[in-house]
């Protein structure tokens, strides 16, 4: 699977991954957090299995349904208290958490003398305090996305749940707020041991 590309990676997430090992690194770090984060996201239904059906099978893969498009992407809807809401998607959510992942694995550059750090003759490379800040303000918008995800899911369970599933897809399962309580949740998973401050 793979619905992000190494192009992908600009702005908020802009990585430098010019040479060969490090746009291996990328796609690996894209293909485990995809996966990790999904798979946590839609436990207990179908509907991580019908969403990966639904992709294409070329990279980037997109859905080819409606629905899962506006999972992936987002979109604005009404919620059971009639409100106008802005789902912001997926997507946004797995590049956040894939930019944490490959600053994890890869402090250091590898070349054919062995491990090295980045140089730069026009300015010096960032701080380890800095990193670790930087990651953590990215992780805390990846949560966040993911929280929002959870609840859009929940606002819109006739079209993506069955009827067995919706009561285990439970405001009071993910709190009411939508927040993601179960320790097998991919930021309880990957961060719950770091050196990064409480989130908010």
């Amino acid at each position: 699977m793979s619905i992000l590309e190494n192009d992908d990676f600009i702005g908020e997430v802009k990585l430098n991954v010019s040479d060969t090992y490090g746009n291996a690194t990328l796609s690996e770090a894209i293909n485990i957090t995809e996966k990790d984060v999904l798979v946590n996201l839609f436990q207990y239904t179908d509907l991580y299995t019908n969403f990966i059906a639904d992709l294409t099978a070329t990279t980037p893969q997109i859905p080819q349904t409606a629905k899962y498009t506006e999972l992936l992407n987002g979109t604005t809807y009404e919620d059971d208290c009639e409100r106008t809401i802005v789902y912001d998607g997926l997507k946004r959510m797995l590049k956040l958490f894939t930019f944490d992942k490959y600053l994890e694995d890869n402090p250091t550059y590898n070349t054919n003398t062995g491990q090295v750090e980045s140089t730069h003759e026009n300015g010096k490379q960032i701080s380890t305090s800095k990193l670790i800040a930087v990651r953590t303000n990215r992780v805390n918008e990846a949560i966040a996305l993911y929280r929002q995800a959870i609840k859009f899911i929940y606002d819109n369970r006739d079209t993506y749940l069955s009827a067995d599933e919706q009561g285990v897809w439970s405001p009071v399962i993910y709190g009411q707020q939508g927040r993601h309580i179960k320790t097998s949740s991919p930021f309880n998973k990957y961060y719950k041991d770091r050196e990064f401050p409480t989130y908010k």
